[in-house]
């Protein structure tokens, strides 16, 4: 089993997750995990400064992942295989799919996130109106640009469809269409007509709709998000 340097040893968060489990701890005596948190994958490392304050049995962190540092996950959580949680990111009362980076600056509160998606810095999950908190669901494959402000409803929450393009420093609160590329003008969320996303070797892409008719005429299968 190998340490990295200057890993500290304070013993129950060795016992519980570092020998038993292959997590990488990389600064117990400034991390907190909730004894109700029983399950974190092997191969995940906790960077200094995070907090896991889980109060349902059903939080879990995955294998592989990057938690923090300076990273807060609370209440309940459901973070999968893969999963890049950042610097100052805040998870509460939310599912992060596996593949996804949430990597800094971020508040992610009653949401559920699908596979594959970017959240980039400053991006804030408005679900709190001042009388009931509200959910967002994005599908998978989804860019969320920084900065951008996602306003569900109390009725109908809100709902980014599979591998649309949030451009940054937007504000959403009507469901986005998959495959779309949205912004801001004079304070209105529009879409981008005559225009497709896609998302093609772990990028996304911007492509005409000439683009995409002419691929699909000539036999080539539709790009994910299409």
């Amino acid at each position: 089993m190998n340490f990295p340097p200057k890993l500290s040893t304070r013993m129950d968060l060795m016992e519980r997750f570092i020998v038993k489990g292959g997590v990488i701890i990389h600064d117990p005596d400034t991390t907190w995990i909730s004894p109700i948190l029983s399950q974190i994958g092997k191969g995940t490392v906790i960077y200094p400064n995070t907090y896991l304050v889980a109060n349902d049995t059903d939080s879990f962190i995955g294998r592989d992942c990057q938690i923090g540092p300076n990273a807060f996950l609370r209440e309940w959580f459901i973070v999968e295989n893969n999963v890049k949680i950042g610097f100052g990111a805040e998870v509460v009362r939310s599912k992060i799919g596996e593949g996804t980076k949430i990597p800094h600056f971020c508040h992610v509160g009653d949401a559920i996130i699908g596979r594959g998606c970017n959240i980039a810095a400053g991006v804030i999950f408005c679900n709190f109106d001042g009388a009931t908190k509200n959910t967002t669901i994005v599908e998978d494959d989804v860019f969320i640009g920084s900065g951008t402000m996602l306003i569900p409803s109390a009725k109908r929450g809100l709902r980014l469809g599979k591998c649309c393009f949030i451009a940054a420093l937007s504000r959403i609160n009507r469901d986005v269409p998959p495959g779309v590329l949205v912004i801001m003008k004079n304070e209105e969320q529009y879409i981008k007509k005559g225009r497709r996303v896609v998302k093609e070797n772990g990028k996304w892409k911007i492509i005409s709709h000439a683009e995409y008719y002419a691929d699909f005429m000539n036999g080539q299968p539709p790009p994910d998000g299409v």
